[in-house]
């Protein structure tokens, strides 16, 4: 068995001439066929690296599927050039029945190899999310800021909750505060409050702060907020302007490899520079609730706010990552963990306590019924 590197893979690759998110495409196209192993055969008869099936390309020997420099030159000509890859059943399930999207597991892995965030962010990859999606708008007006596209709308793993671990595992910057001076997106796990309504989370992206360390931000597929307007063509979705703040569930995103100046941009707001970056900022409990209930109308906003009053948001950290001797962060840091734990504390517990009690009470009224109905049987048996 002759089982090849990833790096050697990527280098066959490349000499066959798939460049870009093509080349990260048919690296991971290949682990997810073989693993790397140049000569493994399965039982139909999809010899190589690759899995070249020969009964359906009789022009290709098994020595030369075997080869895996020939493999993936015969693999570029195969997909015209690294455009189309629905000749491998472990690509997109979009190509239609039994594609599985297998090689979407291995895309990280092999953009990390080949060296970060630079082989599938400019903008040749293109926004292949959802219209009318969070995660389509901030792709878009991300690109439309730097000039760069997300490179894991390729994965699988592409919902705005997964954003923060996908900004990860491709080399991107992350943080629980927003960067200064550069254009960002900003993450919103199911949990993060402030009006997210779905387990999904949200992305947006940040077009203004505040002196408050809470940001401004266009998004689309949200139910309030004023319009923001823009220059793309967001095909009749409406784009939104939204404040959101720092705190639990909410990070930012950007690449390195941004624009040198963020106030140029091609319509809507931009972000405002600073020279100092804010304190931790942390929204108290209650008005985290208070928010959901003026921005979520209905009987859905009030559940999603006592779901969030009922939840432990934890040890809150407001101390200055700048300042190890934060003295005042530190005391802020316990007050604000003490009084916002103390809020789900008193309502886990008052909830606690009366299904104590109506348990109580219902055992009582079994025990008084089933004792007047015994006491006249007891009375005659004397």
């Amino acid at each position: 068995m002759a089982t090849i590197t990833v790096g050697q893979a990527i280098q066959y690759a490349r000499n066959a001439g798939f460049t870009g998110q093509s080349l990260v495409d048919i690296v991971a196209i290949a682990w997810a066929e073989s693993n790397f192993n140049t000569t493994v055969v399965n039982s139909i008869g999809a010899t190589g690296i690759l899995q070249i099936l020969l009964s359906a390309h009789p022009d290709v020997s098994s020595a030369q599927a075997k080869d895996p420099a020939f493999s993936f030159k015969y693999a570029y000509k195969l997909s015209g050039g690294g455009k189309n890859f629905c000749a491998w059943q472990s690509y997109k399930t979009s190509c239609g029945r039994g594609y599985d999207n297998r090689y979407a597991q291995y895309v990280p892995q092999v953009q990390a190899q080949i060296g970060g965030s630079n082989v599938a962010t400019k903008s040749g990859d293109g926004n292949n999310f959802p219209p009318g999606q969070c995660t389509w708008w901030a792709d878009e007006r991300y690109h439309q800021l730097t000039g760069l596209y997300v490179p894991w709308n390729h994965t699988g793993q592409a919902n705005a909750y997964q954003w923060l671990a996908q900004a990860k595992a491709f080399g991107w910057k992350t943080s629980s505060v927003n960067p200064i001076g550069i254009p960002s997106i900003i993450c919103l796990q199911g949990n993060a409050g402030q009006g997210v309504e779905s387990s999904l989370g949200h992305v947006a992206v940040v077009e203004k702060v505040n002196k408050d360390g809470s940001v401004v931000t266009s998004g689309m597929n949200w139910r309030v907020g004023p319009a923001f307007k823009t220059s793309l063509n967001t095909g009749g979705y409406p784009v939104r302007q939204v404040t959101f703040r720092t705190g639990s569930g909410v990070s930012f995103i950007w690449a390195e490899s941004t624009i040198s100046d963020p106030n140029v941009s091609s319509g809507g707001s931009a972000v405002i520079p600073s020279t100092k970056p804010p304190s931790p900022t942390y929204t108290p409990i209650l008005q985290q609730v208070h928010d959901t209930l003026v921005n979520v109308p209905g009987f859905y906003g009030v559940s999603l706010a006592l779901d969030e009053a009922e939840q432990f948001p934890g040890w809150i950290n407001l101390v200055d990552p700048s300042n190890s001797w934060d003295i005042v962060g530190y005391i802020r840091s316990t007050g604000a963990t003490l009084t916002d734990n103390f809020v789900p504390f008193m309502i886990r517990g008052t909830l606690f306590s009366l299904g104590l009690l109506i348990m109580i009470l219902l055992l009582l009224k079994i025990v008084l019924e089933v004792g007047d109905k015994a006491l006249p049987i007891i009375k005659a048996a004397v």
